[in-house]
């Protein structure tokens, strides 16, 4: 099960842009200048609503993506940047190395 939610990830970070133009969220958030995705990224919400995963499932797959990061360096497939939110929460937004 696990691998098909790796992959369900894969999938929705090779159409990010398409999602982006897509999602009722992401429309939503772009209309009310709160959208900090850059081209080809996926915030963790736009990234669980693209894929069906919950909030939590994302949240812990990118800390587990992060755990390996030092360990993979330049084979790392992902880029995984933070932007520090309110209630020390940050928002994570992922994307696919090119």
């Amino acid at each position: 099960m696990a691998l098909i939610n790796w992959l369900k990830v894969l999938r929705a970070l090779q159409k990010a842009e398409e999602i982006k133009r897509n999602s009722d969220y992401c429309r939503k958030m772009t209309s009310k200048g709160a959208c900090s995705c850059r081209i080809g990224e996926l915030c963790q919400r736009a990234l669980a609503l693209a894929t069906g995963l919950s909030d939590n499932a994302i949240k812990n797959m990118l800390l587990r993506l992060e755990a390996f990061r030092d360990e993979l360096r330049d084979e790392f497939p992902f880029e995984i940047r933070k932007v520090e939110a309110g209630m020390n929460q940050p928002r994570k937004f992922i994307r696919l190395r090119v």
